[in-house]
């Protein structure tokens, strides 16, 4: 019997155009071993939490205190509406262990910290904590406490906090909806 290693996938040389990107690709590049181990639901569990730190403490040691307000705000906002979707919903789990399976707080977590990044800075600088959220998404569905679309739902819900919420970072023009008690509209920002 012959004892044989699998192969290590070539690695690809990717140029890093931002600080953030750069941190984000290290991560994932240590971490791109954990779906191999028996925890993986572990992995997913830290990642739950510790990107959505992350993002608040970069933002902190980056002195914006605006984009962490905003921040703050709107992964309040998008585990609110994960809490509100569990309860109202009634989807029961793969694992049939309760009926709050819609959407997933873990991934909630994860890509509310992915969908800020994308709002604030862009997507060059959110595909590395896109491809880490999406990991935790798979640790949710790979333990059977999950599927796909509840994944998604909590993508979507933070989504949508991120882009009513958070303003982005770079000049040009954004439009805002505004929701009031008594009006609605929409903000439109320039900066040049």
């Amino acid at each position: 019997m012959s004892l044989h290693r699998p192969k290590r996938p070539a690695r690809s040389r990717v140029a890093c155009t931002s600080r953030r990107a750069c941190i984000a690709l290290a991560v994932a590049a240590t971490l791109g071993t954990a779906h191999a181990s028996p925890d993986e639901r572990r992995w997913g569990d830290i990642l739950s939490v510790a990107m959505p730190l992350a993002t608040l403490g970069y933002e902190f040691v980056a002195d914006d205190r605006a984009a962490a307000w905003q921040y703050t705000e709107s992964l309040g906002a998008s585990l609110a509406a994960t809490e509100v979707l569990k309860r109202t919903t009634h989807v029961e789990r793969p694992d049939k262990t309760n009926a709050m399976s819609f959407p997933s707080g873990h991934a909630t977590g994860a890509f509310a910290a992915a969908s800020f990044i994308h709002r604030r800075y862009g997507f060059e600088a959110a595909w590395p904590a896109y491809g880490l959220a999406t990991f935790v998404g798979y640790t949710r569905v790979h333990a059977n406490r999950h599927r796909w679309i509840d994944v998604a739902g909590a993508a979507g819900v933070t989504t949508a906090m991120n882009w009513w919420l958070v303003t982005p970072k770079s000049q040009g023009m954004a439009v805002i909806p505004e929701l009031g008690p008594r009006h609605t509209g929409l903000v439109i920002s320039a900066q040049w």
